[in-house]
């Protein structure tokens, strides 16, 4: 009976130690969850602002050098992309002063992709909010490997574009994309991938393929008090 026990308290301390140390191990559940909202948050899209808009409501400071803010709708890459695709529409409202409201297909839009307003402000005549309009973002396919016995594991993983309503519209059929000319695609590329945060989203967008057209990427991880963390951006 001695024995049995004996055995019994074996085993549970083995199993006690076998548990604690893979909560110090990085395994594919936690690292598909930090992966999935690192990913989310990579999206990539138009910034549009609505309401009573101006050029010369707000200004930037450049060093020394205070800079007007031109909100005119017609001047903005994101807000005449916006306009072409029918989410936007603009009317003059005085003198460099315009009325910029979501069309009942750009609400649409923002409130399937559970987009609110934010960033309210009231200036020189304006009265402004703004949208984010999400063209795409890179979305997990799967994990293929993870690294042991490191401290900062890598792993390795595929990923592809998750492409919206709008993302659509940007392929090279696209209703958006026939109607920009070689330069308002090459422009609006470049204000899409201003922030160097995430892959790069080329103009026209990727199709859709079958099978997916996935892209190797890696993100080393490191453990804190409260749990596995992603460090930096991905390679």
């Amino acid at each position: 009976m001695r024995k049995a026990r004996s055995s019994l308290l074996i085993c549970s301390l083995f199993s006690l130690l076998i548990t604690g140390c893979s909560k110090d191990k990085l395994d594919r559940d936690a690292a598909k969850a930090a992966i999935d909202k690192k990913l989310r948050g990579m999206n990539v899209g138009l910034t549009v602002t609505t309401g009573r808009v101006g050029s010369h409501c707000y200004t930037m400071q450049a060093g020394s050098e205070t800079i007007d803010m031109d909100d005119n709708p017609e001047k903005g890459p994101d807000s005449r992309a916006a306009i072409k695709a029918g989410y936007l529409s603009s009317t003059p409202d005085g003198k460099d002063f315009w009325k910029v409201e979501l069309t009942p297909k750009g609400q649409a839009f923002a409130q399937a992709e559970n987009k609110k307003p934010f960033g309210h402000e009231e200036k020189n005549g304006c009265s402004t909010d703004n949208y984010s309009l999400p063209a795409a973002w890179p979305t997990l396919v799967g994990i293929d490997a993870i690294s042991e016995g490191e401290q900062e594991p890598e792993v390795k993983y595929y990923w592809t574009w998750h492409v919206t309503e709008l993302g659509a519209m940007l392929r090279e059929n696209g209703e958006l994309y026939k109607q920009l000319s070689p330069a308002d695609r090459t422009e609006l590329e470049h204000f899409l991938n201003l922030v160097e945060y995430g892959p790069h989203l080329p103009l026209p967008v990727p199709e859709e393929r079958k099978p997916i057209l996935a892209y190797p990427a890696t993100f080393k991880f490191k453990k804190y008090d409260n749990g596995w963390r992603i460090m930096g951006n991905e390679k």
